[in-house]
């Protein structure tokens, strides 16, 4: 879990894994949900502390990823800046432990909240790019989560992993982690499911991909 200060747009960017992914902002106004689809943003309209976390979907719960490697904070020269946030959501038998599979960026509102037609609190949808659908959210409800789609067998099968999850976890603190740091922030049961090898989304920051066709192991861990 990641804490973020003052109003941000949230984007994602990429998406090369075999869960259901999604983003979950908790603000003063409540919480709202980002789906996990190339192209999908979410405005968060908050002038004080709020906290983002990225999950999976599995066996029918969504789960906190188990990595998250939040970017530098950079500017983009006009008064705003933007920051690009991968995570991984569990840990695979012979997987790189820091190959992401969920990456969003993120750009701050504080220029663009001087315009007069940017008032207002709470989360906004915006239009997803390239023609991609949009899912509103309303402001302090929870939804019921991003159908999972129909898995597709993976192309080589992996061993294995050993252990169980056995619960998820989020981390604490009072600002944004640094930029290189490896962060863990779940573990959960272990399983056997598909996995889809995606192609890098043009425009995207993931490298790679990955495929097995078990359920990881992950390790209880603690982060921001």
């Amino acid at each position: 879990m990641l804490r973020m200060d003052g109003p941000w747009r949230i984007t994602v960017i990429g998406k090369d894994a075999a869960f259901e992914q999604r983003a979950v902002v908790r603000a003063s106004y409540g919480t709202s949900i980002l789906a996990g689809r190339v192209g999908e943003s979410l405005d968060v309209r908050e002038d004080d502390e709020w906290e983002l976390e990225l999950e999976h979907s599995w066996d029918g719960r969504w789960w906190p990823n188990v990595r998250v490697l939040p970017g530098p904070v950079q500017s983009l020269g006009s008064g705003a800046r933007t920051r690009v946030i991968r995570s991984k959501d569990a840990d695979w038998t012979g997987g790189h432990p820091e190959h992401p599979n969920f990456v969003l960026r993120l750009v701050s509102l504080e220029a663009a909240d001087s315009r007069p037609d940017a008032a207002g609190a709470g989360a906004a949808r915006t239009g997803a790019a390239e023609g991609a659908p949009a899912r509103a959210v309303v402001a302090g409800a929870v939804p019921g989560g991003v159908p999972a789609s129909p898995g597709v067998p993976a192309r080589a099968p992996m061993r294995a992993p050993t252990g169980s999850r056995t619960g998820s976890g989020t981390g604490s603190g009072t600002g944004v982690p640094a930029a290189t740091q490896s962060i863990r922030t779940s573990s959960g049961p272990e399983t056997a499911g598909p996995a889809t090898a995606g192609p890098a989304t043009a425009g995207s920051e993931t490298a790679g991909s990955e495929t097995a066709d078990h359920r990881p192991t992950g390790s209880r861990g603690w982060g921001r």
